[in-house]
C-alpha cells in the first residue's frame, strides 16, 4: 500500500493463500514526505507499524499525523500544508491497534491528479 489506496483485504487473503512462501509486506508513503520505514503484523495482514528514524507519527481524532526531517518545503504560490510545528495532516483515516495501525482510507474527498488537487 502506498498511501491510502489499500489492498482490499480478501486480495491479500488470496495472494497470502496462492502464494505462501512469498513474503508480503504493506508500505506507506507520502508525495509530502517519502516512504515511511514500515512493518507489517504478519504476511496476510493489513495491519502496519510505520515511522522510524526521521519520522514521528500520531493519530489525532482517528487521523494519521506525520512529522518527518526528510519533508518537502510545501508547494509553490500556496499555504503550508503543515501545522506551525511541522506536522503533515495527511487526511488518512486509520484504525489503532497497540504499534500498528490500518488505513482506512482518505477522510476528505480531495484527490491529486497528476499534481493537481481535485
Amino acid at each position: 500500500m502506498c498511501g491510502p489506496q489499500g489492498m482490499p483485504e480478501s486480495t491479500l487473503q488470496h495472494l497470502h493463500k496462492v502464494l505462501p512462501d512469498v513474503r508480503l509486506k504493506q508500505t506507506y508513503g507520502l508525495s509530502e514526505l517519502g516512504i515511511l520505514r514500515s512493518k507489517s503484523k504478519s504476511s496476510d495482514s493489513l495491519w502496519v507499524k510505520v515511522g522510524g528514524e526521521d519520522y514521528e507519527t500520531k493519530i489525532v481524532d482517528g487521523i494519521l499525523w506525520i512529522r518527518a526531517r526528510s519533508a518537502m518545503l510545501g508547494y509553490l504560490n500556496a499555504p503550508s500544508p503543515f501545522t506551525e510545528d511541522g506536522w503533515f495532516i495527511t487526511g488518512d483515516a486509520v484504525e489503532v491497534d497497540g504499534e500498528y495501525i490500518k488505513i482506512l482510507g482518505r477522510k476528505s474527498e480531495l484527490i491529486n491528479v497528476g499534481g493537481e488537487k481535485v
